[in-house]
């Protein structure tokens, strides 16, 4: 299976992308461009760290803005779950235990 780090399938993606939809960004519809804030980018839809693939059909186009956007959300969640089970542990009754069975001594 082809990769977006191979140069002509990346090439032949965003062409492919472009024309699906009609060069808009998927996430706001605003004109995509070759600079700036609504540059090209193509958008994995499940995320490549929670098993998505490099295929078409988990690819989108995405201006520049919206995908930093998303990825800054993805980012959040992960470190909200990540301090969410830090926490859990932390709290968990038999650390709890063993912690005052060690300031006893």
């Amino acid at each position: 299976m082809p990769t977006l780090r191979d140069s002509q399938y990346r090439a032949f993606a965003r062409r492919e992308l472009h024309r699906r939809q009609s060069g808009r960004c998927i996430y706001c519809s605003r004109e995509l461009t070759k600079t700036g804030p609504t540059r090209m980018t193509i958008e994995h839809l499940k995320a490549k760290m929670k098993g998505g693939k490099d295929d078409l059909k988990n690819l989108a186009a995405a201006c520049f803005h919206c995908n930093q956007l998303r990825g800054q959300q993805m980012n959040a969640t992960k470190q909200r779950k990540e301090v969410k089970a830090v926490s859990a542990r932390v709290s968990s009754p038999a650390l709890r235990q063993d912690a005052r069975d060690a300031s006893a001594v």
